[in-house]
């Protein structure tokens, strides 16, 4: 008997199928809703610009017209200081024109202490008090010593005199007056330089009188004058307060207008902030987002078609981006721009959902050699 024929070998093994990609969530809808999203954020964002811009235009018309008030007040106190300044200058001439004409040393003395009282603005301290001396010069010293003050801050008159009959060649005690002015001599020296002479045993008589009102009993001066010198004094000191009140409305004016300058400044930087460069960054940014949000995966999970859409996609979206937010000064044109972006991209997506249709067609065909050494049938080509 002829020996058994060998057993047929055992056909190989079928091959593994290739998996399947992983299924694509970029559709045509998708970026349909992207497209809808970047129209939105740039309307948002252009709307936003629009506001910060219309805000920014009125704090700076506020400020400048702030500005344009305190340089105006600025100029009146200005003016104003410049009226009371003449003024004043005017005050020191009819002082000098007044005591040019007093001859008497010791008027002279009286009345330049109270006239520089009266400019000053303050009273005059007159001390009463007795005094005993061999003369009027030696009471006025003897008033001096005892108050602790020199003689040439003070102006001293004796009004009258009262002599001892019995005692001829006696000391004579002088009634005398000291004329004191917080001009020459500070508030606290008087008031210690009385408290001195309280200690020292002097009984004085003190009173505090209006320079301008003392100023006319001075004996021995043109009354004409002394009255223009109180108009003119009253002149000064009224446009004195008039310039002082309009200085401090032109300082708050000033302060008030740096703020406004500050505040508009702040808010100009803002409005620029969300320019149109601005926009075009920020819609780049959310091309990408977009995608992620709408579960497109990675280039490396969707192959190397899909890595090449997603270059040509992201270049022209960024390109029709830009284009957009060229023409974002007008509405219409930016509708024209989302429209040309929908329609490129969509093409895109399309052109590379047909090549991936193509490639793997390709695959398929490559695939038909490399399985002919295994025997498998022609009929199976077409399923592999």
């Amino acid at each position: 008997p002829s020996p058994p024929p060998p057993p047929s070998p055992s056909p190989p093994p079928s091959p593994t199928p290739p998996p399947s990609p992983p299924p694509s969530h970029f559709t045509l809808a998708n970026s349909s809703d992207v497209v809808t999203k970047l129209k939105d954020a740039a309307i948002a964002k252009n709307e936003e610009a629009a506001m910060k811009k219309q805000q920014a235009t009125e704090k700076r018309a506020a400020a400048d017209q702030k500005q344009r008030d305190a340089t105006a007040k600025r100029a009146a106190a200005n003016s104003m200081k410049l009226n009371a300044d003449a003024k004043k200058v005017q005050v020191q001439k009819t002082r000098n024109t007044l005591l040019r004409g007093i001859t008497d040393v010791k008027i002279k003395k009286k009345v330049q202490l109270v006239v520089d009282a009266a400019i000053a603005g303050v009273n005059v301290t007159i001390v009463k008090a007795s005094f005993t001396a061999a003369s009027k010069t030696a009471a006025c010293n003897e008033a001096y010593l005892k108050m602790n003050l020199l003689s040439t801050l003070g102006a001293c008159d004796v009004s009258s005199t009262v002599s001892d009959r019995r005692q001829r060649f006696a000391n004579t005690v002088y009634l005398v007056e000291i004329l004191l002015s917080s001009a020459e001599v500070t508030q606290l020296d008087i008031d210690n330089a009385l408290t001195t002479l309280s200690a020292a045993g002097v009984i004085a008589e003190t009173s505090n009188e209006d320079s301008l009102v003392l100023l006319p009993s001075i004996p021995g001066i043109d009354t004409g004058i002394v009255k223009t010198f109180q108009n003119d004094l009253t002149a000064a000191t009224t446009a004195t307060a008039i310039a002082e009140a309009a200085e401090t409305v032109a300082v708050a004016m000033e302060s008030a207008a740096a703020i406004l300058e500050t505040d508009a400044t702040a808010a100009e930087k803002v409005a620029a902030g969300v320019s149109p460069m601005d926009r075009e960054r920020d819609g780049k940014q959310k091309i990408g987002t977009a995608h992620r949000d709408n579960g497109n995966p990675s280039q490396s999970q969707q192959g190397p078609e899909f890595s090449n859409l997603g270059s040509a996609t992201t270049l022209v979206s960024q390109s029709s981006w830009h284009s957009v937010s060229s023409w974002s000064s007008s509405y219409g044109y930016r509708m024209l721009g989302f429209i040309a972006c929908s329609t490129v991209t969509a093409g895109l997506i399309a052109a590379a959902l047909h090549f991936r249709k193509r490639r793997r067609e390709h695959m398929t065909a490559d695939t038909m050699p490399l399985l002919q050494p295994h025997g498998l049938p022609a009929a199976g080509y077409g399923t592999i």
